[in-house]
């Protein structure tokens, strides 16, 4: 009757929550939801090496690449979160490139914001992403106002852990 925060990946916890209350094994639908998951962070890596630049089949072999790493099938089939932040990042990471010409994406700080709530130190991902946009925006004369609405959509998305952590650990 203890409330505790015990989870350093929110967002997975929630997401095996829901997978609990499928009709399958628990066990074995995390296991798939991992490997879709990763399967997908494969799409969106091939999409983020074409936006780099590479031609022909090389956005595919990285692709291929990300799905065949050792570490990343071993995190797929683990269980854990490895899969559902390394798309949420890679995400994040593909949207803050594309948005180039636009200015700040409010969907990357989203995506980090999620990102960081499947493994903590994904919350890096937004000072870098800023620090990125500020170089470029110092680069073309840009104002760059609309970074603060970033932080503030990256903040919404982590407060509610923020004050569950306080309420349960007080820290």
């Amino acid at each position: 009757g203890e409330p505790i925060s015990a989870s350093t990946a929110p967002l997975w916890t929630l997401v095996l929550a829901i997978v609990c209350l499928l009709p399958w094994d628990p066990v074995s639908t995390a296991k798939a939801v991992g490997v879709l998951l990763l399967w997908a962070n494969g799409l969106v890596t091939a999409r983020l090496a074409r936006l780099l630049g590479l031609e022909g089949r090389w956005p595919l072999l990285a692709g291929l690449v990300v799905v065949a790493a050792p570490r990343l099938v071993w995190g797929s089939l683990s269980g854990m979160e490895l899969s559902l932040y390394a798309l949420l990042a890679t995400s994040g990471v593909l949207l803050h490139l594309k948005s180039y010409d636009q200015g700040p994406s409010w969907g990357a700080a989203a995506l980090f914001g999620l990102a960081s709530l499947a493994r903590p130190e994904c919350v890096l991902l937004l000072p870098v992403a800023l620090a990125d946009r500020w170089r470029i925006g110092r680069r073309t004369g840009r104002l760059l106002r609309q970074c603060w609405l970033q932080l503030l959509v990256f903040a919404a998305i982590l407060l509610p852990w923020v004050l569950f952590s306080m309420a349960t650990l007080g820290r």
